[in-house]
């Protein structure tokens, strides 16, 4: 994986928001030093000890069922990220993209499978994006 070519791809888009963040931080704090990110979101409270010690607002929070904190977060945003995210959870993350006016930004795994006529390549990695209608 290469955390600069993503979070170079996030932040063409703008201001974002990361959910189903997991433990990885590296793209967030890139995107955290350009003054891009707006917070992190996991549904496992414990993963929010590896962000908080880095200075990256995290919160807890189901992105099958967000509640009122993370739309109100989300609008504020210019695109919502994912990286490798369970595919199960790639029709949440979309809606809540396009409930709150976001472009959605997946990096999937290297094996799963995605349509590509919504595959767009940077740096050597591969996103899943939906832009808003």
């Amino acid at each position: 994986m290469r955390p600069l070519a993503i979070a170079e791809f996030v932040a063409s888009f703008g201001k974002a928001v990361e959910v189903c963040c997991g433990y990885y931080c590296e793209v967030a704090k890139i995107l955290k030093d350009r003054g891009l990110l707006l917070c992190v979101c996991d549904k496992n409270k414990e993963v929010g000890e590896v962000f908080s010690g880095l200075g990256i607002e995290f919160f807890a929070c189901d992105v099958e069922n967000p509640g009122d904190r993370l739309l109100e977060v989300c609008r504020k945003a210019d695109v919502v990220y994912s990286i490798r995210p369970p595919p199960e959870l790639w029709k949440s993350i979309f809606s809540l993209a396009k409930l709150t006016g976001c472009v959605c930004v997946i990096r999937p795994m290297s094996c799963d499978f995605v349509e590509r006529r919504h595959l767009r390549s940077h740096g050597g990695e591969n996103f899943l994006v939906y832009e808003p209608d």
